[in-house]
């Protein structure tokens, strides 16, 4: 029996969610308890008043009334990673976001992570989708309503630099020491 909440989460899922805790520069990072209704792992990013979470289930919205739910009543934004077995191969990673800080919960449904040439972490909506962009950076996540890239090559650029960022981690995490 695991003794830990930690140890009931996925190698996989703590794989994709550091490049959002380094964005972050989290460093008040506590782990959540597993029942909270989110998914596992979650961490709360207490100075920024933020959850991260990732799950391997990719396909189905199942945590979004927890997510709306954990925004609205803690006044936090709430960062679910959906990742599947495979991530980046065989499974696209979407990402979905409810900001709690403000007066209104948003919601952004199947976000991509996006790294732009000069560095900068984002979240920018599905191709062809209209919305805002999420910036993650130290002063935690910011909804900005241009898009990070001038384009649609632009865009599957810095996708493809996320992209290739997970399949490394990935390889990282599999490989024999």
């Amino acid at each position: 029996m695991p003794k830990h909440p930690h140890e009931l989460a996925s190698a996989t899922s703590l794989v994709l969610l550091q490049p959002l805790l380094a964005a972050l520069n989290a460093a008040d990072t506590a782990i959540l308890k597993p029942a909270s209704s989110l998914p596992m792992p979650c961490f709360h990013v207490a100075s920024m008043y933020t959850l991260l979470c990732a799950t391997p289930i990719n396909s189905l919205p199942v945590f979004r009334a927890a997510m709306i739910s954990a925004a609205a009543l803690n006044k936090v934004d709430v960062v679910v990673v959906k990742h599947g077995l495979a991530p980046e191969v065989l499974d696209d990673v979407t990402i979905d976001v409810v900001t709690g800080r403000t007066r209104s919960v948003q919601m952004l449904w199947d976000l991509g992570r996006y790294r732009a040439v000069n560095g900068s972490s984002w979240l920018v909506p599905p191709a062809g989708g209209a919305g805002p962009s999420v910036r993650i950076d130290a002063a935690g996540l910011t909804l900005v309503a241009e898009p990070p890239y001038a384009d649609l090559d632009e865009r599957g650029d810095g996708l493809a630099r996320a992209a290739r960022e997970t399949v490394l981690a990935m390889r990282r995490l599999r490989s024999p020491r």
